[in-house]
């Protein structure tokens, strides 16, 4: 990676950076926001880390998949020269 990340805890900030620098990480804007919504409050917790509605199943698996697929991408941009 020839460039530096800032520190940020705002997944799409991260995003964009990558993007502008040509590393497409494949996660759509509503991931990030899906991802910036649990997080955040996980980090910081007000009252609790899940969004304003109980999770289903499916949308805990959603979540898995985006941190697989990101995982993935991490690894891949690490392993660069």
């Amino acid at each position: 990676m020839a460039f530096r990340l800032r520190r940020s805890h705002n997944i799409q900030e991260l995003k964009d950076l990558l993007l502008n620098h040509g590393d497409d990480i494949g996660m759509t804007d509503d991931e990030c926001d899906l991802i910036d919504s649990i997080y955040m409050p996980s980090k910081y917790p007000p009252e609790s880390a899940l969004p304003q509605t109980m999770p289903t199943a499916q949308l805990a698996q959603k979540c898995l998949d985006i941190a697989r697929r990101t995982c993935d991408v991490a690894a891949r941009l690490l392993a660069q020269p």
